[in-house]
Parts: C-alpha cells; structure tokens; sequence
C-alpha cells in the first residue's frame, strides 16, 4: 500500500498473493478532494486500517464512487472537504435510500465515514459534518464484520494451531 509522492492521488493496495490494484482518485470528481481522499484511502488500505482483501477495498472504492458523484451533482458541490456539511450527508442518505433502500444506505454511509475518519483527512472537515455521518449510523445494526486477507488467516491458524499444540503437550506431560 502506498500512495506515492506526497500529493499523489493513486493508491496502490498490495495483496498478499503479490498482486496489486490500483486506485486513482483523479477518476473521480471534485479535484480538491483528491489528495486527501487518496491519504484516508490509502490509511484505510494499509496494514491497521481494515480494509485488507481486494473486496473490502473494491467495495469501498465504489461506495467512495458514489459518494463523490452524488456531490458533484448537486447544485453547488462542496469543492473540497472543508466545504462539506451536515446537509451534504442528509441528501446522501435520502438519495441512497430511494435508491436501493434504508440498509444500503445505512451501509454506504458507514464507509464513507470510517474513510472520512482518517487522520488523512478528518481534520479537514468541519465537526458538524463529522458529527452528522455519526448520527446517520444505526445503533442496533450489524452489517457484517471484516474478514481477513488470506495471509492473515493463515497467520491467526497457524498461531492458534501452535497454541494448541503446547497445550496439548503440557496435558500429555502431565
């Protein structure tokens, strides 16, 4: 993972496998959102950010699509992160939800702000924004949980095999 130079706006998300793909903010809208969309991007994409398989991060990807092209069609589009507000989100939700439904919505836009919640970026919004993706989440919802690369899993099974192994020699020892 790596987003290149400073300024860049290509993100690079290395699999496990050694394979990468290759995300380019430029392919989207709203030009001043690009570097620090590519910086939340590429946090999100990196070792401790949670997106760590191909479809995580494709899925993110598209939903970021959305997000960016629903703002590029409103009458005055917030230029860049520091002009997006809380009324920005509401418009989204109801947008998504006359779309393909309540849920879909909820979702998209809990990717949006686990995007926008990185340090890439955060800083760059105003609190009633930030606040606003907030209060859209639902409380009692679960969408799933993140899954693991297959170099990970493979990680975890083979430490807790190991762990069960010395277990099960301290039993036979005993």
């Amino acid at each position: 993972m790596g987003a290149g130079p400073a300024g860049a706006t290509v993100v690079f998300f290395h699999r496990d496998d050694g394979r990468r793909e290759v995300f380019d903010m430029a392919r989207l809208p709203l030009p001043g959102w690009w570097i620090p969309l590519a910086g939340a991007f590429a946090q999100r994409t990196g070792p401790g950010g949670g997106l760590r398989t191909r479809t995580s991060a494709a899925g993110t990807w598209w939903c970021l699509g959305r997000w960016m092209r629903f703002l590029a069609k409103l009458p005055t589009p917030p230029a860049d992160p520091g002009r997006f507000t809380a009324a920005h989100v509401e418009g989204f939700v109801r947008f998504r939800t006359a779309q393909a439904g309540e849920e879909t919505a909820f979702k998209d836009v809990q990717d949006i702000k686990l995007l926008l919640d990185m340090d890439a970026i955060v800083s760059l919004l105003a609190p009633e924004a930030r606040d606003s993706l907030v209060r859209r989440l639902p409380r009692s919802r679960s969408f799933g949980q993140a899954g693991y690369s297959d170099g990970e899993f493979k990680r975890l099974l083979s430490a807790a095999r190991a762990d069960v192994a010395q277990i099960r020699d301290r039993i036979a020892t005993g």
